[in-house]
């Protein structure tokens, strides 16, 4: 026979007070079938214990101390017709009903099930830890009821098996080699939405992560509800991909949109990164392949490729002496319009020395964006340490790439400035012979502006790197 409880304002053994229940070291059992339904928040504490497998209603906050002792099979229902916090914890099922917003701090884990009805939204942006489905859970949202922010998942990808990650809007089919064991990081919201030359991506965004990430030969099945589409016409929608966390995206196209079920297809795709949906009218950012410099005979020499060319006039070659002040000595037309990867080059017949050199891309509109910076040693200078770091500009990651000449390992320190002087990063790196990369993540926090990186080598040597975020 089934129960249902209501707490109002005391319960026996345990303290409690007008709109809250109070467990400082007790234990709540909720038998199967049974349901309890606080009108008011609830406070656990001091090694408080909770074993609910029934139903556990809240229209008031779930805190707690970080104690917690939670177990059971049951639901934690988020009823109440107004905000709502809710404190990380480890739940088999949570329930946001009612309305309003329920708000995250700290890591959740859901193990069977994350569910929404009503008009209810639970809000994860302003919390630093992704919420997280274990590895057989299941979320389900409506059009009206849903989770704002960042949730994650890992499932194991095998060849030819689709996999929809519990419900995340992402399914996918890997038609050529198996991706394995492979993280699903989805973002809705404010947050989401990705930009580049004034365009926008909508309010939804996958960071897909596998084990394996080549030759994959995948079907892609992007869902998204259309709260999320940003003014964007579904009927120009295309799939785009980045690879260097949202600087530039790849024009990855379609094979089928369906706005009555609000999903599109994308077969085709060997890699996986960061993919989202935006206008085939106004598309995100060219990609910028590859970078490089070398030292020949006849002077400095500099290739590039990209990908994804919209409406690009030229490219114009910029060199330095320190890796800050930069100056045009050269200029390379641009493809214009192009989906496919287009190379090009171009030779700096200078003699001696140490120089920095950078790309700027120049679209037709008068519009433009800068490629990473490469370093290039001549002469007494070719037995150098060599540095450069991308993208540039960054938005909310870094990759370090240094050269040793030299055998063995050595030691850089780094400092991470902004315009001001003020260090808001100190490390140390060892280096071995050859090329390392070292990435520097958790800068999305960082407000637009201008930034410093500084190298000590031994021996003296230095470099200072603007870059711009």
């Amino acid at each position: 026979m089934k129960k249902t409880f209501f707490l109002l304002a005391f319960l026996a053994g345990l303290g409690a007070s007008a709109q809250q229940l109070t467990n400082k070291g007790s234990l709540i059992t909720i038998p199967p079938g049974n349901t309890v339904t606080v009108v008011g928040s609830i406070a656990t504490s001091s090694n408080g214990a909770i074993s609910n497998n029934g139903t556990l209603q809240t229209t008031g906050d779930w805190t707690h101390d970080g104690t917690l002792l939670y177990s059971g099979t049951g639901t934690l229902e988020l009823n109440g017709s107004g905000a709502q916090a809710l404190t990380g914890t480890t739940l088999s099922n949570l329930l946001v009903s009612g309305s309003g917003t329920k708000t995250t701090s700290g890591a959740s884990t859901i193990s069977n099930s994350l569910s929404f009805s009503g008009t209810g939204v639970l809000n994860t942006t302003t919390n630093s830890d992704t919420l997280e489905l274990g590895s057989s859970a299941t979320i389900s949202e409506t059009a009206a009821a849903y989770l704002d922010g960042w949730i994650r998942t890992t499932r194991t990808v095998a060849q030819g098996v689709g996999n929809s990650f519990g419900g995340l809007g992402i399914t996918f089919t890997a038609n050529g080699s198996a991706p394995g064991s492979t993280t699903v990081n989805r973002g809705t919201g404010t947050t989401a939405v990705q930009t580049g030359q004034g365009n926008l991506g909508i309010a939804r965004v996958y960071e897909v992560t596998p084990a394996n990430n080549n030759a994959l030969n995948a079907e892609v099945v992007f869902a998204y509800r259309d709260g999320e589409l940003n003014s964007l016409s579904e009927a120009s929608l295309v799939l785009f991909r980045s690879t260097d966390g949202g600087s530039s995206w790849t024009y990855l196209g379609q094979v089928a949109r369906d706005a009555a079920t609000n999903t599109l297809t994308m077969t085709g795709l060997n890699s996986f990164g960061q993919l989202t949906l935006g206008s085939s009218a106004t598309p995100l950012p060219l990609t910028w392949l590859l970078f490089a410099g070398t030292a020949n005979t006849t002077g400095n020499l500099l290739q590039w490729t990209t990908a994804n060319e919209s409406n690009t006039s030229h490219f114009e070659v910029e060199r330095s002496a320190d890796g800050s002040r930069f100056q045009s000595i050269g200029r390379v037309g641009a493809a214009g319009n192009s989906t496919t990867e287009r190379s090009y080059r171009y030779t700096d017949t200078i003699s001696e020395g140490t120089h920095f050199y950078r790309l700027k891309q120049v679209d037709a509109d008068g519009r433009f964006s800068y490629s990473a910076i490469v370093r290039i040693a001549r002469g007494s200078d070719a037995g150098k340490l060599t540095f450069s770091a991308y993208p540039n500009p960054f938005a909310d990651r870094l990759t370090l790439r240094f050269a040793a000449p030299f055998a063995g390992t050595t030691k850089v320190a780094l400092a991470f400035t902004d315009a001001a002087g003020k260090i808001l990063l100190r490390s140390e790196a060892r280096l071995a012979a050859g090329q390392t990369e070292i990435p520097v993540t958790g800068l999305e926090g960082l407000p637009r502006g201008s930034y410093f990186l500084q190298v000590a080598c031994p021996g003296g040597q230095r470099f200072h790197l603007k870059l711009q975020r």
